[in-house]
């Protein structure tokens, strides 16, 4: 007999970045660093799935977590369960920085049984029905549309620590699928910058978030310190 186990959260958001020379949003078909940006949000579920939830980025309510295991060439953006916050924080300068709009992720412990399309059928229709997408940078609007959506084309891989935020044994787990909206910056100009996002998916109350980032200036020391992303998961857990 199958015993069905499902956790359902989910987030939103929007940004907003500022300053002289403010970041540029990079196209959503570009390759940024190699990877295509559909890669860069699979490795951001990893990223945000490995840490344990006692100092995950999602699960900060200051921004003092937001830099955990966060130091590679594209900056991630954590976001919340739907919750509304304010977080203040440090990120480094010139480095992309990518964060999801709208994203749900899917667990599928037995890919032989569910495959790609059903494991999308139970999170895609969530993410065609969201709505209020909003970006702004420093108040700046940035029009996310349907170029920005990421899809995942296969199952991927992600690691989950001990007391991992969804409560799994820790693990490699190789059944993911992702859905969402993303965008990439091409970085960040020194100085202040204030990134507010929000939005709503079926089911889920729309979010206000509010990052407050400082980026140092190029001789000072950067603490690494995330921002903003919107962060929502269903498991499927199958036990025979």
């Amino acid at each position: 007999m199958l015993d069905f186990k499902r956790l359902l959260s989910a987030g939103i958001a929007l940004a907003a970045l500022a300053g002289p020379a403010s970041a540029a949003v990079v196209a959503p078909g570009t390759s940024v660093d190699g990877q295509t940006q559909l890669q860069w949000s699979e490795q951001w579920w990893q990223w945000a799935l490995g840490v344990p939830s006692a100092n995950n980025p999602i699960m900060d309510a200051t921004g003092a977590d937001a830099g955990q295991n966060n130091a590679g060439p594209v900056f991630f953006l954590a976001g919340t369960f739907g919750e509304s916050v304010t977080r203040s924080f440090s990120a480094p300068g010139g480095t992309p920085v990518f964060f999801p709009v709208v994203n749900y992720i899917d667990l599928e412990t037995d890919t032989a049984a569910c495959g790609l399309s059903c494991a999308l059928g139970f999170i895609s229709p969530a993410i065609g029905g969201a709505t209020g997408l909003m970006a702004s940078v420093d108040g700046v609007a940035v029009a996310v549309d349907g170029t920005y959506r990421q899809t995942s084309a296969a199952f991927f891989p992600a690691s989950l620590p001990a007391g991992n935020i969804y409560g799994m044994p820790g693990g490699t787990y190789d059944g993911f699928v992702s859905d969402g909206y993303w965008v990439m910056l091409d970085g960040l100009s020194p100085g202040p910058h204030t990134i507010t996002f929000g939005g709503s998916i079926p089911g889920v109350d729309p979010v206000l978030v509010t990052d407050n980032i400082d980026v140092p200036e190029p001789a000072s020391l950067a603490l690494l310190v995330g921002g903003v992303a919107a962060l929502g998961l269903r498991r499927r857990v199958r036990r025979t």
